[in-house]
């Protein structure tokens, strides 16, 4: 019989067991994801018929997590148009030509 299709044995005798490691870039991508829960974004239309978003921030990471995620939300510029400093809450429009009127 040919050794290499035995299964390896550690010093006590016992079957080695193989162990599967998630790439460090994989790693890092599902924290941030993660990470990016802490912020529930809401879509609405402004009272100015723009695009904007409700966000909630129920994380410890408080007030940047809601900032980060008004920008994700409005890939990029946004306004923030309302602050609820008790709810956690920013009520933001999305700014998609560069400018504000």
């Amino acid at each position: 019989m040919n050794e290499s299709n035995l299964p390896r044995t550690d010093a006590r005798g016992s079957a080695a067991r193989t162990r599967h490691r998630l790439p460090a870039p994989l790693v890092y991508a599902l924290i941030c994801l993660l990470s990016a829960c802490a912020a529930t974004v809401d879509p609405i239309t402004t009272p100015r018929g723009r695009t904007g978003f409700v966000v909630t921030c129920d994380s410890p990471q408080g007030w940047p997590a809601c900032y980060r995620a008004a920008e994700e939300a409005c890939e990029g510029r946004y306004r923030v148009i309302d602050r609820s400093e008790r709810a956690k809450r920013l009520v933001t429009e999305c700014d998609r030509h560069g400018r504000y009127e």
